[in-house]
C-alpha cells in the first residue's frame, strides 16, 4: 500500500474568503462554500501556478468550516 504523507499546514487567522481577491474567479469561492456546506461537489480540484492563492483558499475553507 502506498504511504500517505501529511500536508504541512499552519493555520493563519488572517487568510479568509473576505481577504481573497477573487476577481473573475468568484464562482470558485461559491463552489468551495457550497462544498463545505454539503450542498455542492464532494471534491474540488484546484490547479494554479505558485503564488496564485491556493493556500489562501485552503485557509479560507478552514475558517468558513
Amino acid at each position: 500500500m502506498p504511504e500517505q504523507y501529511p500536508l504541512h499546514f499552519e493555520f493563519r487567522a488572517n487568510q479568509t474568503f473576505d481577504d481573497f481577491f477573487a476577481g473573475a474567479n468568484e464562482l470558485v469561492i461559491n463552489d468551495l462554500k457550497q462544498c463545505i456546506l454539503g450542498d455542492g461537489e464532494q471534491q474540488i480540484f484546484l490547479w494554479a501556478k505558485s503564488g496564485q492563492g491556493k493556500s489562501h483558499l485552503l485557509q479560507s475553507c478552514c475558517h468558513f468550516a
